[in-house]
């Protein structure tokens, strides 16, 4: 007698599972857990190779009228079109997760300061075009960026991560809507 077992369904449930575990559930990008592991591989790794990455904090200007004028639902339609903004406008080698609320972290692995402020304009532009909502309503959102360059400003995730967020809230603070290089100089 011969008995066979086919475990597909169980590989497929665990498979699902996991993809749970590392993704956004509004969004499908990653979630902060797995791309904080992504990203601090991908520190190390240019670190090792003594090349260069960025990486970008990007959180939404004018994101709370949206939610309390239009509603959550709004809200969330908003944050789903930007991640698919921001996922066509990236490679498939770049990490691009929710890391809460709104606001979005990008790692660009083998890109320098020249690069990293292009693709933040680009970012810009894509986040500037008006959201299509239910009704024939139109959502208008544009971001604040941070950027770091690792190795060269910071060596480990938790560095890195709030020295671009050190950049994007001096965007914040001198009007919004814009693009900061992190500079270890002018702290």
């Amino acid at each position: 007698m011969i008995f066979i077992n086919d475990i597909t369904r169980q590989y497929e449930a665990l498979d699902e599972s996991e993809q749970a575990a590392n993704t956004d559930h509004l969004t499908h990008l990653k979630n902060r857990r797995i791309a904080e592991r992504h990203i601090s591989q991908m520190i190390d790794e240019a670190y090792s190779m003594q090349k260069s990455m960025a990486l970008l904090v990007i959180d939404l200007d004018g994101f709370k009228a949206i939610n309390d004028t239009m509603g959550h639902e709004a809200g969330d339609q908003v944050l789903i079109s930007v991640a698919n903004r921001l996922t066509s406008a990236t490679r498939k080698s770049d990490v691009v997760a929710r890391w809460g609320g709104d606001e979005f972290v990008i790692a660009l692995p083998g890109v320098g300061p020249t690069e990293a402020i292009q693709l933040s304009r680009k970012l810009l532009n894509e986040i500037n075009i008006p959201i299509p909502l239910a009704g024939e309503q139109l959502a208008n959102v544009s971001a604040s960026i941070g950027i770091v360059l690792c190795p060269q400003s910071a060596i480990s995730f938790a560095a890195a991560f709030e020295c671009a967020d050190i950049a994007m809230y001096e965007i914040k603070q001198s009007g919004k809507a814009g693009i900061k290089l992190y500079d270890r100089n002018s702290d």
